[in-house]
């Protein structure tokens, strides 16, 4: 028995959940839905509303597609006491008046926390009495969904559970309730590849997936000629924009970008890439700068000292299209130097920034991997999964963002151990770790499906902890990975 999580109710995030437990029930392995519960702030809140009071919509949509594939659900309500969301209210009012409080060994500020944020649409702030409300309530749902999970595993007894990403509080409640039982845990999530997706039996993505950790073997590792070739192949439509899921601008070159901006054509090129504000691994894995307006003024400012560079502020287009230009609306008001331009929505192209700008600078961005790949330096001023490997020039600290950043101005080119270096990651990431993916289905690829039940992470689910083997073909996935599975007598799903 596999449970499937669907506490995510976008469109672009719940047919992948369910296909993919289509897809393993054709291969013999029985699954079962927990869906959101009505009411509570589950992350299936619409991203754009940002306060709305529950998910109705998220949850419709949801029976509807589970009910259309077949698909065995319940709602997470359903696995608490008569009396459990008063009495959670009245625990939560009691822990909320602590500074760390914790439940069951969980740290409820800290499992909140990216939540919290994406509803408030920035970091918490104890002096908001607003910001206090919303605490005390998803401290409250926290510890409804401890004990609905808690039922949940007892009453299904699964040996694995799937859920999306792993960084949002429902999900890591999950995730942190099966480790104890030694459950496997399997995240899911979209990756900026179109061909691609994550599918991780660490049990979480953003920047903490198992690529992120593989850097002491990879660093051993010498590429084949016709590896490197494969790896050039993919890169040159990444390049081009053409292996991405995000709408670009037409292409241009670099003498309309600099005329579209107004920038003289002598004139060196920064490209600041921005990532959603509201993003999990913005939230999480970003200690320096807690708030993407303040990164980009406090780097626009350092950038107004090099007169012989222009800074081009890349906003993330997913902000035009789910978050009603977040940061753009924060930046109003603010006097840019004058070599600073901001570039929003679908104004020109991302790939063409990168191709004609010398040094990238971004939090913890994947797009900054895809700028080392054309050779540019990047600086990474968050916890990026790249970082750290001596690829990247790394921000430790603000006191230290102005050396950094100083020293990739003034040097702008990587060593030709930055470049092998760059190539193994993302031979790895590409061809050994992510999941072949069809977008236009949203489903993994039938090649892939047969490998995740027959040697990937769904594999017999016998607690056998073993290496997985490779697919094989041109565009396969190898996987590799390890884990511990969990025994179990698996309970016939229920049709909701």
């Amino acid at each position: 028995m596999v449970l499937f999580l669907n506490l995510k109710c976008w469109e672009s995030v719940a047919p992948v959940i369910w296909n993919l437990a289509r897809t393993v029930e054709e291969r013999g392995i029985a699954t079962h839905h927990i869906i959101c519960a009505p009411g509570w702030k589950c992350d299936a809140l619409r991203p754009v509303k940002p306060d709305p009071p529950n998910c109705p919509w998220g949850r419709e949509r949801l029976e509807a597609g589970l009910q259309a594939q077949g698909l065995a659900y319940s709602c997470a309500s359903q696995y608490s006491a008569e009396d459990g969301r008063r009495r959670c209210e009245c625990i939560a009012g009691a822990l909320a008046q602590e500074a760390q409080p914790s439940y069951d060994g969980i740290a409820l500020d800290e499992i909140i926390k990216a939540s919290l944020a994406r509803y408030l649409r920035c970091l918490y702030d104890p002096s908001q009495p607003r910001h206090q409300a919303a605490r005390l309530e998803f401290i409250a749902d926290a510890l409804c969904y401890l004990e609905a999970f808690r039922r949940a595993l007892d009453h299904w007894q699964p040996q694995a559970i799937v859920i999306w990403g792993g960084m949002f509080y429902a999900e890591r409640i999950a995730a942190m309730l099966a480790r104890r039982r030694g459950i496997r845990v399997i995240a899911i999530e979209n990756t900026a590849f179109h061909d691609r997706i994550y599918l991780d039996t660490a049990g979480v993505t953003g920047n903490r997936h198992t690529a992120a950790h593989c850097w002491h073997w990879l660093e051993a590792r010498a590429l084949t000629p016709l590896e490197r070739q494969r790896l050039r192949d993919y890169l040159s439509r990444v390049h081009s924009g053409a292996a991405s899921w995000v709408p670009q601008a037409r292409t241009a070159g670099r003498d309309e970008i600099c005329d579209s901006l107004g920038i003289e054509r002598n004139r060196r090129l920064a490209l600041l890439i921005g990532q959603v504000a509201v993003d999990s691994v913005v939230l999480l894995d970003s200690p320096t700068f807690h708030d993407m307006a303040e990164f980009i003024i406090t780097t626009a400012e350092m950038v107004a000292r090099h007169p012989e560079y222009h800074l081009i502020v890349r906003l993330h287009p997913a902000e035009a299209m789910w978050h009603d230009n977040l940061t753009l609306r924060r930046l109003e008001g603010w006097n840019a130097p004058p070599n600073c331009s901001i570039v929003h929505s679908q104004q020109l192209n991302t790939y063409d920034l990168m191709r004609e700008s010398e040094v990238g600078i971004t939090l913890c961005s994947q797009a900054g991997l895809e700028m080392l790949s054309m050779g540019k330096p990047v600086v990474t001023a968050g916890r990026a999964f790249y970082a750290g490997k001596g690829l990247t020039h790394d921000v430790p600290s603000r006191a230290a963002y102005p050396a950094v950043l100083e020293q990739a101005l003034r040097s702008p080119r990587l060593t030709e151990d930055q470049r092998a270096g760059v190539e193994k990651l993302l031979y790895h990431l590409l061809f050994e770790y992510l999941v072949p993916f069809d977008r236009e289905t949203l489903s993994v690829t039938p090649q892939a499906a047969d490998h995740l039940v027959s040697a990937g992470p769904l594999r017999d689910l016998r607690g056998v902890c073993s290496q997985m083997a490779g697919i094989s073909g041109d565009d396969s996935s190898p996987f590799q990975g390890e884990w511990l599975g969990h025994s179990a007598t698996a309970t016939p799903a229920r049709r909701a």
